[in-house]
């Protein structure tokens, strides 16, 4: 085998690999981004949650939310809707 055989891929192609592998990720980050965004906003207080300004990480960060039971008023309404 010669060392043109063992590096067949020519530069452009490479460079569509990177190309394809960056779309890949945008892609994956914009499908798990709601998933993150779920979770985060588990651990948040209330009023964080329903702030304007959004937080991408929880700076007061509960259990509450995943303790409350099911029959606050949003999980009806969330029913409802549904």
């Amino acid at each position: 085998m010669t060392a043109t055989m063992a590096g067949s891929h020519s530069a452009r192609q490479r460079r569509l690999n990177w190309v394809w592998r960056a779309v890949a990720l945008v892609f994956v980050a914009i499908i798990l981004f709601p998933v993150y965004w779920m979770v985060n906003s588990s651990f948040e207080p209330q009023g964080q949650i329903l702030s304007l300004t959004p937080s991408f990480f929880p700076v007061h960060f509960t259990f509450h939310n995943l303790w409350t039971p099911p029959g606050d008023r949003f999980s009806w309404s969330t029913c409802a809707t549904a």
